[in-house]
Formats: structure tokens, sequence, C-alpha cells
């Protein structure tokens, strides 16, 4: 599934994220199982205590749209006080509920699907559901909305009767869709002035370059460094390298390269592990 999804998304591009509308939320007290909280300005979560549930309208969406089109969805919320800090966790439930009914004793479980840590006061806090909307696309009944639970935190998180702060949780949704047809060709633009004649160059690289190689010996259990310098007649170093004279079995090249602060020589370098002395062969290229 996630290869075809990242397949789908190589030939497509992301849409401004759609907010779907909040339309529900409440938290529910263990210690007042008939307590309802719809109508509060703030929401809690407390492990052990206090669930939080929220629920949204997905009719924002475009019609026909398929779960493999959700690159992204995102719960945030602004959690206003932090009384202890740790991680909240996120899930999509499935049971319904209305928000002027919750109560802990009738409350569904909430799974865990994403989990975000919640450490300072006024800040927001943000959970990936992306699987969650998918699953509420590709089957809207199951759309029962998000709780969010915690078994280390305890905090306070606006509601969207919070008018003081209009701070309410928000589920934001980014679609992927399909790549736009190549535009028009536009003008051709004016044709440029044309450049000065450039001087005349050789009429071919005979006598220009030359190669020139050289050996050195590597004794048995070193490395050892061997140079070879371009002559004053091609004084200026095009390229180079390193060899075997003979098989290549226990002698490895550490270095092949230019000469550090140099601009006619080649440097070679080899570890011989053979068991006997090896000889490299070094080369360079050289122009005038």
């Amino acid at each position: 599934m996630k290869a075809l999804f990242a397949a789908f998304l190589a030939g497509a591009v992301l849409l401004p994220a759609i907010d779907a509308p909040l339309v529900a939320d409440a938290h529910t007290r263990a210690s007042q199982p008939a307590l309802n909280s719809g109508s509060l300005p703030q929401l809690q979560i407390a492990p052990g205590e206090s669930n939080s549930f929220f629920s949204f309208d997905l009719t924002a969406l475009p019609a026909g749209t398929l779960p493999s089109q959700v690159a992204k969805a995102t719960l945030t919320v602004f959690v206003n006080r932090v009384v202890t800090a740790g991680s909240l966790s996120a899930g999509a439930v499935n049971l319904s509920w209305t928000e002027q009914t919750l109560t802990a004793s009738n409350a569904p479980a909430i799974p865990v699907s994403a989990v975000a840590l919640a450490s300072q006061s006024n800040s927001f806090v943000s959970f990936d559901v992306t699987n969650d909307v998918r699953s509420w696309i590709a089957t809207p009944s199951l759309n029962n909305g998000i709780g969010i639970s915690s078994a280390t935190a305890s905090v306070l998180i606006d509601s969207k009767e919070n008018t003081a702060t209009s701070k309410q949780a928000r589920l934001e949704i980014t679609l992927a869709g399909p790549q736009g047809a190549p535009g028009a060709t536009g003008a051709r633009g004016l044709t440029g002035l044309t450049g000065a004649t450039g001087p005349t160059g050789p009429s071919s690289l005979a006598g220009l370059i030359a190669a020139f190689s050289g050996t050195f010996t590597v004794a048995n259990g070193t490395a050892q460094q061997g140079n070879l310098s371009c002559p004053v007649t091609y004084p200026i170093l095009v390229s180079g390298g390193c060899g075997f004279t003979l098989g290549a079995d226990n002698i490895s090249v550490l270095r092949s390269a230019p000469a550090d602060n140099t601009l006619n020589v080649w440097q070679c370098m080899a570890r011989n592990t053979s068991g006997t002395n090896r000889t490299m062969e070094v080369f360079v290229i050289c122009s005038k």
C-alpha cells in the first residue's frame, strides 16, 4: 500500500490544506462518570482521570476524494496550561458520541495512532492522523472523531467554546492532485547580438600533449609513495594514474592524485602485503 501511495504522489502535486470543521469537542472525568462537559471552554487530559474527544466534518473535502489522495492530515490542539509535562496519545475512536451526552460512563476507548509531547503552556501540539482520515474517507461510517489521552501528562486544552482565544482544535488535510497539463510554449525571444569571433585554435592536439611513465618499488609490509613530474618541455599536468606491473594480489593504491601545491606532479601511494617487494607504475599526461 505504501509503495502504491508513493507511486501516486510521484505524479501529483500538493494542493492547499483544507480545514475540516470542528463540530464537537468534550472531555470526560473518571471521578465523575456522569458528568458532561460539552459546553466548557477548556478540555482536560490527565492520567487515569480525563480524556478529550474531537469530531470533524469531512464534507469540506471535494466530492469524490479518494483515500490515496490524502497526502497528510494533521490534528492540532492548543495547550493553554501544562500541569505535568508528558506524552499525549491520539487515535480514531470506534463508537459514536455527541457533545451534549458524552460522559466517562459511555465514552469510547481511545486507540493510539499518533503521539506528541506536551511540555510548554500556551503552545500548539500536533498529531499525524493521516491514516485515520484515509480510513474515514474509505468508510465514512467510521468517522467517530479522535480521542486524546495520556499516561503521563496533565494538561488543559482550548475548546471551541473558548471565545477568549478562538484556538480550537484544527484538522488540516492536504490532498495530492494530478499533475496539470504543460502550459503553452511562450513566444520566441529576440535573437541576440553576434559575439566577436575568437582566435583560430590548433587544427589538432598533435604535439601539444604527451604521456610519460615511471616506476617505484613498494617493499613488502610497507606503504610507500612515488611521484612523477611532467618534463620542462610539457610542463602542465593534465592527468595521471597508478598501476601494478604484475598481479594485483595483496597490494592496494592508497592515493592517486596530483601532488598538493604543485602544477606538474602526480603522486601515487600504495600498500604492499603480498609477502614480496612489488613494482608500481606511475604515468602522467602533460601538455605544453
